[in-house]
């Protein structure tokens, strides 16, 4: 028996090996119909393989699942263009795909990014990446950076540090004497407005949910009578969109908690509106329960998923919640559907600048001020934090055209808002007062400056605009239109990647 043992162990083990890289008919099919999890395996199984043409089977596959957001897949290919497996040898693309993966949370991917940084291989050297990277995957517990001895954080300037902070508390706790205020008067409006234009809209959040924390309004023991006042506004034959206007109106009263009720209540009925979802993440938000509003948004971007607006709110709340990684990802998400967008540009760059990432930063803050979206503090913060190399006006960033617009019913109202941005108004303050509601969901983003695409009547007023300048007024069948060029740094859409 125990000659034969041998060999039967020996050719079960040869099985197992040889059915791990066999790649079966409905893995590949499913890897076909463009499963990227099938697609990983399939690529790791010819990887199992070992042999010349198998490297490149194996790329096939891995490459088309990375291309689909695959972390695993992202980081195995990674590792082949280490190795020159299936590829070539670069490490600018290992690098590349590392810190796509690293962005996903992918430990070991985070770590070998972290070393690319460190010994300048596919990346430009830069310790403070290369800690911020390492220190992610020791923190997620991979096992080569726990065993490294990583330096503590950088503190910079501690007491102007300190001394920021407090003029931020200071100016929160003013916004929220301003939502106690019981009078709504001229005076009261002007401050609010001076406080939200010093305050970022992360700082502005913040207020408004510790307001209402201290009112009680998210107390849960209140929700009976809330139940009875909706139920007042309704009855058994009120429909969803009965409700969503019921919750429209509760907005504008300053009802959020009888709001969400008549949100919730909308979306039992139609549970796949995307904008009662929408509203009711903001109530949510605006009440500090973070962890619906980022539900409720991630199912409404599901639904309709190229409203920028909708990523810049999400990235919003995950950054009041102090999730600044997925803040990031979501302000990258916003400004790659529409860089016109311009709110949520200064707290990207405080995030950027939290992260070290101070060529970032630089471009946030630039591309805030173009916008109309400036915030002084955040740009004496990154005064403060940012090397001075970083702070040269002479290093310009890449830059791409695109087109934003105000657009109105009539010539006459045109003609005025014309006459007062030559006066030196504020396009996007003008544009929130004066023209259509789409300014208010898209901050009047045309799109790219793509001439070969334009209406001949339109690309011949702005062949020669100047970036920055104002069109003449345009009559359209859709309306008046006043346009402007401006510019976006296109760098912003790697915010987070490295």
């Amino acid at each position: 028996m125990s000659r034969l043992f041998v060999p039967v162990i020996l050719f079960l083990i040869l099985f197992t090996n040889l059915a791990s890289a066999a790649v079966t008919p409905a893995l590949l099919r499913s890897a076909e119909q463009g499963n990227a999890d099938s697609q990983y395996q399939v690529g790791i199984t010819y990887l199992r393989k070992a042999q010349g043409q198998n490297y490149l089977e194996a790329v096939k596959w891995l490459r088309l699942a990375a291309d689909s957001g695959h972390a695993n897949a992202q980081y195995s290919l990674a590792l082949r263009y280490l190795l020159g497996q299936g590829v070539k040898k670069d490490p600018e693309q290992a690098a590349d795909w590392l810190q796509k993966a690293a962005q996903q949370n992918h430990a070991d991917a985070q770590y070998s990014l972290g070393m690319r940084f460190f010994y300048g291989q596919g990346r430009e050297k830069d310790k403070k990446q290369a800690w911020y990277w390492l220190r992610k995957a020791a923190a997620q517990g991979q096992a080569d950076a726990l065993k490294m001895k990583l330096p503590a954080v950088e503190k910079k300037s501690p007491a102007k540090k300190k001394d920021d902070q407090q003029d931020t508390e200071k100016l929160i706790e003013a916004y929220i004497e301003q939502v106690f205020a019981e009078t709504d008067d001229q005076a009261t409006v002007a401050e609010k407005k001076r406080l939200e234009e010093l305050l970022t809209p992360k700082e502005t959040l913040q207020a408004i949910q510790q307001a209402h924390l201290r009112l009680g309004e998210n107390d849960i023991s209140s929700d009976q009578e809330f139940n009875r006042q909706l139920d007042e506004l309704s009855d058994s034959n009120t429909f969803a969109a009965d409700y969503f206007f019921i919750g429209n109106r509760m907005i504008k009263e300053g009802n959020l908690p009888l709001a969400i009720l008549a949100y919730e209540r909308s979306l039992e009925l139609a549970p796949e509106n995307p904008s009662g979802l929408r509203n009711l993440a903001s109530a949510y938000a605006h009440t500090g329960k973070n962890e619906k509003a980022i539900k409720a948004l991630q199912r409404s971007i599901e639904l309709s998923p190229q409203q920028a607006s909708k990523h810049a709110t999400l990235g919003l709340v995950y950054h009041v919640s102090g999730d600044l990684d997925n803040a990031l990802r979501k302000y990258r998400d916003a400004a790659a559907l529409n860089p016109g967008l311009g709110w949520f540009y200064p707290d990207m760059a405080d995030i950027l600048l939290q992260q070290g990432q101070y060529n970032l930063a630089r471009q946030a803050l630039l591309q805030a001020k173009i916008l109309g979206m400036e915030r002084e503090r955040i740009w004496q913060r990154f005064v403060a934090l940012a090397p001075q190399k970083y702070q040269q006006e002479s290093d310009q960033p890449t830059a791409s055209l695109h087109l934003r617009q105000l657009m109105f019913a009539s010539a006459e109202e045109a003609e005025e808002a014309l006459r007062e941005l030559k006066n030196g108004a504020d396009f996007y303050q003008l544009g929130m007062s004066r023209a259509t509601v789409q300014f208010q969901k898209n901050s009047g983003y045309w799109g790219p400056y793509l001439p070969e695409q334009l209406a001949p009547k339109i690309k011949a007023v702005l062949a020669d605009l100047a970036p920055f300048a104002y069109s003449p007024i345009i009559e359209t069948s859709a309306g008046f239109h006043i346009l402007q060029k401006f510019l976006f740094y296109d760098q912003l859409l790697t915010a987070g990647q490295n």
